[in-house]
């Protein structure tokens, strides 16, 4: 069961209401390993690495628009297991914003990290 004032805030904060229900249907489609692989892959406050031999390549998008206190502090750890991090922040965007709002410019930074 979906708690409503996490849903409010989620509709409020991250993805606009047009897009809900399209989310939710492909969010039932995940078991609960993947949706805390996700949930742990954005909440970098509790982040512990796994055998960390800097060949893991991360592309870490964080926006200043928000809480960037709490983007540059994910940073800064992330740098820290994962030196060869890739750090691409977006000015004037929030967490997620880009994604969600300007999906080709995203898309475009990711196919670019891949890539390189």
């Amino acid at each position: 069961m979906i708690n409503i004032n996490l849903l409010e805030n989620f509709k409020r904060n991250f993805l606009p209401e047009k897009y809900l229900e399209s989310f939710l249907n492909f969010a039932d489609t995940m078991s609960n390993i993947t949706v805390e692989n996700m949930l742990h892959s954005v909440c970098a406050g509790d982040f512990t690495p796994a055998n960390n031999t800097n060949s893991t390549k991360i592309l870490y998008i964080p926006g200043t628009k928000g809480n960037e206190v709490y983007s540059i502090k994910s940073a800064k750890k992330m740098k820290k297991y994962y030196t060869e991090i890739d750090i691409k922040c977006f000015d004037g965007y929030k967490h997620a914003e880009l994604a969600v709002y300007e999906p080709d410019k995203w898309l475009d930074t990711v196919v670019s990290f891949l890539y390189e």
